[in-house]
């Protein structure tokens, strides 16, 4: 079962659009390590040899750390001189910071806080896939604490009473999570912005996938060991069943993760796999058996293999299937040399012993300075010369201001309210309309408006979807991921809902340019854009489209001893991603008949012959098409001015 689960992840992260249930193959994980410790839990109350529970606890925890902390350690020190070496410097700060994390046990949060905040569109981390090991290490430390405390409250403390113990922690774990997701006001009251993420990071959503596994163990303890043609024919659909989520695209539905896990205990139950014909079930034992470790490897190679430098010029299918046969040789390595090395065996003592004074600073210490030495280094540019003063990325977004809420990530609008407000706006829209949103509060505020923020990246305030699923796919609708582009839906029905019930509000719409599209798909979303704002503009009380910036060429991602050039200040409008007059044309036409207004944004960076992003005190953008904060106050008496003539 744990070789189905890894090679359902190793192929989600390898080609998400191909497999994109592939992530499902966590909670199978999670389901098959309740299975697996579980009875390793068992023995702190039950071992004969030992009559101190705080002894038994305590020789569970150390039987833990050398059975995890070995492979993560050599794993950790390895990816850090790789990403150091091949991986573009612009990822090493947040590489650092999940490092870092993931050593404290906190992986999770680190993901969630360095990596977007979306596991299904993430900025490129290549240790995000170590979110899932620390809530099981929050589990392993947290679930044995809990059962310890109610032990001591049990009369009869048997093996029944474990049992019935752990299907209570498990249905309050799981009411608990689907509470705490399906109101999300309640975490949004202490501050929380993005509840459906920190759900999915979470150990609390974990915990009743581990108590499954568990009561899965005590179960098979029960059942007779019996062979017959019913039971075959029930684990083959099982087995079929649970493939099927796992490796074909197959929609999205309520309570997937639920349905996956029971799958995965009937499957570890009626023991389906051991019926598979030999060749196959040897092949999934000899994955399943080095799981952990090509789970741990494969996460970096794969970022290597998408976004390294020095492989840009090769296909990324290509240099994807040589990270997945690596990551597969990589582990089957560090299963022999590392994994068997430091395996405690039944009898408690090591093959080779290690001590503790030895375990700590080889694989805890050491990665501590290491991940500690490159985030101070990443943040200091390497100590090269004075980046501020010809690097664009030198400059901070407006997403860096409001730490009390993250438009991006938010379930709701982010508030901004004003005294005595004359009215009240709203800013939708992409990433772009994030890079300008502190210049749309500033702007608001002097015009006595309240003012709500409501974006997302790569996120257009598209409700109904009249393209087809690659021209979706083309311009990025929902960041190419088929989960992203569920939430994407689901952000624009609220918005859509938030504008119906606010029927003064003036809604401010902002994008990134489609000129940069493929031509063939260009005009089917100008079209599809304008149709659902006309459509918004029904129940608008005023819409007003703040036209696209003019977007710069990327710089290319460059290695820690590559210099990096300095960035142009201006460019020939003939060197720009795309004509920014294109977009600007189109719109202004099309809108000119309608109720939407049009903000003309190229007249305050272009003029007829070139574009520019530094206006003599700094740059205008923080990258080739983000506006910086100070590129965009630059747009302030325009946002002013679309107030004007609107009557309340």
């Amino acid at each position: 079962m744990r070789g189905v689960a890894v090679l359902a992840v190793l192929l989600f992260h390898a080609k998400e659009s191909w497999f994109p249930n592939g992530y499902l193959g966590v909670d199978a994980f999670f389901v098959v390590s309740g299975f697996v410790v579980t009875p390793l839990i068992n023995r702190i109350f039950f071992e004969k040899s030992k009559i101190n529970l705080a002894a038994n606890l305590l020789d569970f925890y150390r039987r833990r750390f050398y059975r995890l902390a070995p492979g993560l350690g050599v794993t950790l020190i390895t990816s850090a001189v790789l990403i150091f070496l091949l991986g573009p410097v612009s990822d090493h700060e947040r590489f650092a910071k999940q490092g870092l994390a993931t050593l404290f046990l906190l992986g999770n949060i680190g993901a969630y806080r360095f990596s977007g905040g979306d596991y299904f569109a993430p900025n490129p981390n290549p240790l995000i896939h170590m979110w899932s090991l620390s809530a099981e290490e929050q589990i392993y430390l947290l679930l044995p604490l809990i059962l310890v405390v109610f032990s001591l409250f049990l009369k009869s403390k048997d093996k029944q009473s474990l049992r019935y113990l752990l299907i209570a922690i498990g249905f309050v774990a799981y009411a608990a999570d689907q509470a705490l997701t399906n109101f999300p006001q309640i975490l949004q009251s202490f501050g929380v912005t993005n509840v459906p993420q920190l759900m999915f990071y979470s150990p609390l959503s974990r915990l009743w996938e581990f108590c499954i596994g568990g009561v899965s163990y005590f179960l098979i303890q029960r059942a007779p060991e019996s062979q017959s043609r019913a039971r075959n024919v029930y684990g083959a659909v099982i087995a079929v069943s649970l493939i099927g989520i796992l490796f074909l695209a197959v929609p999205s539905f309520r309570f997937e993760s639920l349905v996956v896990c029971l799958l995965t205990a009937a499957t570890l139950h009626l023991k389906v796999f051991h019926t598979f014909p030999i060749v196959a079930s040897l092949c999934l034992r000899w994955l399943g058996d080095r799981s952990y470790s090509i789970y741990l490897v494969h996460m970096p190679l794969v970022y290597i293999a998408h976004f390294s430098p020095v492989l840009a010029d090769f296909p990324t299918s290509l240099t994807t299937l040589v990270a997945l046969a690596l990551s597969t040789i990589c582990g089957a390595l560090s299963f022999r040399y590392v994994e068997e090395r430091f395996r405690i065996t039944s009898s408690g003592s090591l093959p080779v012993r290690y001590p503790m004074k030895f375990m700590i600073p080889s694989f805890l210490i050491l990665p501590i300075l290491l991940f500690s030495a490159m985030w101070f280094a990443a943040k200091a540019g390497y100590w090269q010369d004075d980046l501020s003063r010809h690097s664009v990325s030198s400059n901070a977004g407006a997403w860096s201001i409001d730490t009390q809420c993250q438009p991006e990530n938010s379930v709701i609008p982010c508030r901004h309210l004003v005294n005595n407000a004359k009215g009240e706006a709203l800013l939708i829209g992409d990433s772009h309309a994030t890079a300008i949103s502190q210049a749309f509060v500033d702007a608001m505020a002097r015009k006595d408006y309240s003012s709500y923020i409501w974006t997302k990246s790569s996120c257009q305030p598209i409700r109904q979807m009249t393209m087809s699923p690659h021209q979706a796919k083309i311009i990025g609708y929902g960041a190419v991921s088929p989960k992203s582009s569920e939430s994407c839906f689901s952000r624009n029905e609220a918005i859509w809902n938030w504008v119906s019930s606010h029927p003064k509000a003036v809604i401010f719409v902002s994008l990134r340019s489609s000129s940069a599209f493929p031509q063939s798909d260009l005009m089917a979303f100008r079209k599809l854009l304008i149709f659902n704002l006309l459509n918004l503009d029904k129940i608008a009380f005023k819409i007003v489209f703040v036209g696209p910036n003019p977007e710069f060429p990327e710089v290319p991602p460059r290695l820690v001893w590559e210099k990096p050039p300095p960035d142009p200040k201006s460019l020939p409008i003939s060197r720009m991603v795309a004509n920014p007059e294109w977009d600007n044309d189109y719109y202004s036409t099309e809108l000119k008949n309608t109720k939407i207004d049009y903000i003309d944004v190229l007249q305050v960076f272009c003029s007829q012959d070139s574009c520019r992003r530094w206006d003599g005190s700094g740059w205008l953008y923080i990258d080739g098409s983000h506006l910086s904060l100070a590129g965009a106050e630059k747009l302030i008496p325009l946002l002013e001015a679309s107030l004007k003539n609107l009557s309340q």
